[in-house]
């Protein structure tokens, strides 16, 4: 059977990942089977308890963890939000981890995990988790590594595992404060594609360069020629006269 997943997120920092991330896995699983506040939320209904009950029915929490995530303010208290027992994110968090379900730390944009000491008790067990990644520059691959990692559609016969994020991704290594970074092999494949494109942009340049440069060689030794006929028939030979593309050229005053 498909896997449930719910996207916790913070909306000020992390609206467009989650929409992203959201749309993907609509693409593999049943709608009903992806949860996002915004999206999947009936109005007028007990938003702590109601989250409480759809991570209570989730196999796999995504929390996606942007650089302010830790220190977000709460402007009615001044004080940081996960201090507020009654905060959305901590509410989710601390269900999923309580749960013993997959909780996967979402780094996004170099965001790293937060230090345990900046947590409260009741998520510090999150900084034990293997995380993924997700950049603006590589969105659509980010996103498709996740989706395959996570194996949300497993067949008949095959066996899932016990922490689909278990294991660092082909191409990927964990680091000391728990991101995964991309390998030389993922860099050099992107900067090969880069210098490519650097390539071709120079080889465009030097092309129109020499082009300009052999216009203007070409329009002075004309100009040359008409100088020295000017001066055997000085009445027969006016520079400009005609409707060539040195005559106009002439014309413009561009020739030397």
């Amino acid at each position: 059977m498909p896997s449930k997943v719910f996207i916790s997120y913070r909306r000020d920092e992390a609206k467009w990942q989650a929409r992203e991330i959201y749309g993907a896995l609509k693409q593999e699983l049943p709608p009903d089977h992806v949860f996002m506040d915004t999206e999947t939320m009936p109005i007028g209904i007990d938003f702590p308890e109601y989250l409480e009950a759809w991570v209570d029915q989730c196999d796999i929490m995504l929390a996606l963890i942007g650089p302010g995530w830790a220190e977000a303010i709460d402007p009615k208290t001044g004080k940081r939000r996960l201090e507020d027992p009654n905060d959305f994110v901590r509410i989710e968090v601390r269900r999923g981890l309580a749960r013993g379900i997959p909780v996967v730390p979402i780094l996004l944009d170099g965001a790293q995990l937060p230090d345990a000491a900046r947590l409260p008790d009741d998520l510090r067990p999150l900084v034990r988790r293997n995380a993924e990644f997700i950049d603006l520059r590589t969105v659509d691959t980010d996103v498709e590594r996740l989706i395959r990692r996570l194996r949300l559609t497993e067949q008949p016969g095959q066996s899932a595992p016990t922490n689909p994020v278990a294991a660092p991704p082909s191409g990927a290594s964990v680091g000391a404060e728990g991101r995964a970074e991309v390998d030389a092999k993922v860099v050099q494949g992107a900067e090969g594609r880069r210098q490519v494109r650097r390539w071709i942009a120079a080889a465009i340049a030097a092309v129109l360069t020499i082009a300009f440069v052999g216009g203007l060689i070409l329009a002075a030794v004309e100009r040359q020629r008409l100088q020295a006929a000017a001066e055997r028939d000085p009445v027969s030979v006016k520079p400009g006269s005609g409707e060539s593309f040195i005559d106009r050229l002439a014309d413009w005053g561009a020739l030397p």
